[in-house]
């Protein structure tokens, strides 16, 4: 019997006897806690996977797990340990969206008031549009931030001799000007979107090396619909500014053998009871 080979179980049942103590009885030599619910008590070494099968039964929440447990058995700080095992899932972890807000904010380019200070490569495709048509955030031609004037093909003699004539410290004021008034323009544009962006989010997770997680599965098609929308297991292996990381592979399974990935697209692999075990005692042998 478990219990039998649990010390503290062992220990409480031959001290209690038949006398009753904090609703912990003896009854046909097993050990109960609450004579009205009858509820076994859980040997320390079998409460992991006692929850598990209680949570296996439909992967319920930690609260429905926890009244599930509590209807048969009776485990110490029941709680934090029904947590711990929902949230070490394996098969949660890989197949379930993350919930809650996105994770990390924006993290805008500073842009200098003079032409080409930023390059801005498409990677990802063209910019949506939306349903007012917004496309451009500086309503001035790129072309008259460099010139200082509007572009017609038909005039460009006129631009020559304008260039010639006028005064060179007016044109570059003038240009100037314009270019600041730009700069205001998409300063301002920054301020709002990002006020906006960051209202839907919440502060990115911080990882450490060698911290275990999963990564999201970022490419999809109709044969992949019903795949595991997250990879694992990966170790962190370098932490990079704006909430990056770059991971390799430290288990078995799909996904790629290396690769750099954001907080967002990523989920802590959270060790089980038995994991956390396994360490002490092995950290205890070595004393």
């Amino acid at each position: 019997m478990a219990q039998a080979q649990d010390d503290w179980t062992r220990v409480g049942v031959k001290l209690l006897g038949k006398d009753a103590y904090e609703d912990f009885y003896v009854k046909h030599g097993m050990l109960y806690k609450s004579p009205t619910k009858e509820l076994v008590e859980v040997p320390s070494l079998m409460e992991e996977e006692v929850i598990r099968i209680a949570y296996n039964q439909g992967h319920f929440s930690s609260k429905r797990t926890q009244e599930v447990v509590e209807k048969t058995f009776y485990i110490p700080h029941i709680a934090e340990k029904v947590k711990r095992v929902v949230t070490s899932c394996i098969q949660c972890i890989i197949s379930d969206s993350k919930v809650g807000r996105k994770e990390g904010f924006l993290e805008p380019i500073d842009k200098e008031d003079r032409p080409l200070g930023t390059f801005h490569i498409d990677h990802v495709g063209p910019m949506e549009k939306t349903t007012i048509h917004h496309l451009e955030v500086h309503k001035i031609s790129p072309f008259k931030l460099l010139s200082g004037v509007d572009m017609r093909v038909s005039q460009l003699q006129e631009l020559n001799e304008f260039l010639d004539k006028e005064a060179i410290e007016e044109f570059t004021n003038s240009r100037e000007n314009l270019r600041k008034e730009a700069q205001e323009n998409i300063a301002t544009i920054r301020k709002e979107y990002k006020k906006n962006f960051d209202s839907k989010r919440k502060e990115a997770t911080v990882y450490e090396l060698n911290q275990l997680v999963a990564i999201k599965r970022t490419q999809f098609g109709s044969s992949l619909r019903l795949r595991p929308k997250f990879f694992g297991l990966y170790k962190v292996i370098k932490v990079m500014s704006h909430s990056r990381c770059e991971v390799e592979k430290a288990g078995q399974g799909e996904g790629p053998m290396r690769t750099t990935t954001v907080a967002e697209n990523m989920k802590k692999w959270v060790p089980s009871l038995e994991d956390k075990r396994n360490v002490w005692m092995a950290e205890c042998g070595n004393v």
